[in-house]
């Protein structure tokens, strides 16, 4: 009981962050001086577009991410693709960001951005149970576990890896989630707005989602 309460604690305060990166997430990196996220163009993969269950069809991006940047962080060993007109960073190893607007703009110009349906903010959180880490490397249960409160959930597969969609709320307002558990780690990948026109374009950036070795 007392790792459940934990463990929905940790999950509410993630999305409360994220909240916060969605909407406010530019200004910190901005005041902060972070670096922008490294866009050096690579080589699109060989390998074949990652399919999901049958309850969510495959997107096709063989060939509309070829001219894309890639985000890389290297202490997570994760790339991820994205618009080459998009922005990309990071607040720290935890926390990475797209967006498809500038991010360093006024908190209330960002808020406008963020809450605009032609837009979409997208946030790449991982965490590790350090008190608990073997319980991670139990995937399954820990992903059932860390998605039991995400609402309309379906299986997808992400790089592969079995990962769930949904979506949660924060502050009132749907975040769409996927979550995965690898390496000893739960990763969630949020998007918002929920109904945002450019939903089909965080699926094609979620289907570059790789990790590294």
């Amino acid at each position: 009981m007392k790792n459940n309460f934990k463990k929905g604690f940790i999950v509410s305060v993630i999305l409360g962050i994220i909240s916060l990166l969605l909407i406010g997430g530019g200004v910190y990196l901005y005041k902060n001086k972070k670096a922008v996220a490294p866009t050096v163009e690579t080589e699109q993969s060989n390998q074949n577009q990652q399919q999901t269950d049958t309850q969510t069809p495959p997107v096709n991006i063989q060939s509309d991410t070829s001219n894309w940047k890639t985000y890389t962080n290297s202490s997570l060993k994760y790339s991820v693709k994205y618009p080459s007109n998009w922005y990309a960073g990071s607040s720290s190893d935890e926390f990475a960001f797209i967006r498809n607007w500038e991010v360093d703009a006024p908190l209330s110009l960002n808020w406008q951005k963020a809450n605009n349906m032609e837009n979409i903010s997208i946030d790449i959180v991982s965490y590790i149970n350090a008190t608990n880490p073997a319980y991670i490397n139990v995937k399954d249960e820990a992903l059932a576990d860390w998605t039991k409160d995400v609402t309309d959930k379906h299986t997808i597969l992400v790089d592969g890896i079995k990962a769930v969609r949904g979506y949660s709320l924060s502050e009132g307002q749907k975040v769409g989630t996927v979550t995965l558990v690898f390496n000893g780690k739960v990763y969630f990948l949020a998007y918002s707005p929920y109904d945002s026109k450019l939903v089909s374009t965080f699926d094609q950036i979620l289907s570059t989602f790789k990790f590294t070795k």
